[in-house]
């Protein structure tokens, strides 16, 4: 059986580990929901100039933002085609129907991004879950809020759950 020391480090250790891991899925996927979020406000947008036959005619109006939130009024002659950034400030000229398909392929792909990190997030927790509770069976009452008062510094490199798990459940065959 390990010393009390020593499983509190690796119990610490991985759940640090975890929480972090967790908390860049959730930013990742934040991320992603605001950008499906622009590109279905750019889809509406693009229906709107392709059904309205007085914006075909008499130009689009709008304000574009120069930046530190100073906005002017412009109109836009012939809005028939428009940008559709691509990602890495990367953007290309389409025709509004292009666009249209452009921006629906794009939110498909966000969608299923989406999911895979709402996958990948349950899969995080349910390790954390998992390794509390092998770490957790003889220390019941060493729970993941426990470790905010440890520092980073004094823990051991950074072990896998897997191999966190594997560890003790060898520790327990023994």
């Amino acid at each position: 059986m390990q010393p009390a020391a020593t499983r509190e480090r690796i119990f610490s250790s991985m759940l640090l580990s975890q929480k972090e891991d967790l908390k860049i899925a959730y930013e990742r996927r934040e991320k992603m929901k605001q950008e499906l979020v622009d590109y279905t406000e750019l889809k509406h947008t693009v229906e709107l100039m392709i059904d309205n036959k007085d914006i075909k005619e008499n130009g689009l109006q709008t304000s574009v933002n120069l930046g530190c939130d100073f906005y002017v009024d412009a109109v836009v002659k012939k809005p028939d085609r428009i940008l559709v950034s691509l990602g890495l400030d990367l953007f290309m000229e389409y025709t509004l129907s292009d666009a249209l398909m452009v921006v629906n392929a794009k939110l498909k792909v966000l969608e299923h991004q989406i999911e895979y990190m709402t996958s990948q997030i349950a899969q995080i927790e349910s390790h954390i879950t998992l390794a509390t509770m092998t770490l957790g069976q003889d220390d019941a009452h060493f729970y993941p809020s426990d470790i905010e008062h440890l520092s980073a510094e004094s823990l051991a490199p950074k072990l896998s759950v897997v191999e966190v798990i594997q560890k003790d459940l060898l520790n327990r065959l023994k």
